[in-house]
């Protein structure tokens, strides 16, 4: 625990970050900041949680990730090459 951090940033300075706590064993970072609410129509975050919550942190290994990272919608063929 508490060692990530998700860092969004503008021009200046890093805009809410987020960090590991002992709550949480990922953080998800999609297209979208995670502040703001995805467009209905490329919501990857939903499908990207509902997947990692699946795996969960006690079965969690490289394969399990990919696995995650390229199901649909998170991987998308039509944004991604």
């Amino acid at each position: 625990p508490n060692e990530g951090a998700l860092l969004s940033r503008d021009r200046q300075k890093s805009i809410q970050p987020l960090f590991l706590d002992n709550s949480t064993w990922y953080l998800l970072q999609t297209n979208y900041d995670h502040w703001e609410q995805p467009p209905v129509f490329d919501d990857r975050r939903k499908y990207g949680l509902r997947y990692i919550n699946e795996v969960t942190s006690a079965n969690v290994n490289l394969d399990q990730v990919n696995g995650v990272l390229s199901k649909w919608p998170v991987r998308n063929d039509d944004t991604s090459q």
